[in-house]
């Protein structure tokens, strides 16, 4: 991963959206990714889903995931979801 930071400024990363590293064959596999709208977060569901695999992303903001879903592709799925509400913590697993 850390080839894939162009540059850090204070606390803010930048990552290159265009990235093409990937992760290995992950061809049948699902992984959860909080905070998969923007920024790091869309930049590994985009190297999941280069590698095989299905990213299902989580956010607050639906429009984002939305966005990001449509530009990654069928194997990129989006669900509204606030990791700091304990009470969805356990139903989100459910809906996937």
């Amino acid at each position: 991963m850390i080839e894939m930071i162009r540059k850090i400024i204070g606390h803010k990363v930048y990552v290159p959206i265009e990235l093409t590293e990937e992760f290995g064959d992950l061809k049948g596999k699902t992984i959860v990714v909080t905070g998969g709208g923007s920024g790091i977060g869309k930049a590994i569901a985009g190297c999941i889903a280069r590698s095989g695999g299905t990213a299902v992303i989580l956010g607050r903001d639906r429009e984002k995931l939305d966005k990001t879903s449509a530009e990654i592709g069928k194997d990129c799925i989006g669900y509204t979801y606030d990791i700091s509400t304990t009470y969805e913590n356990t139903d989100i697993f459910f809906r996937i």
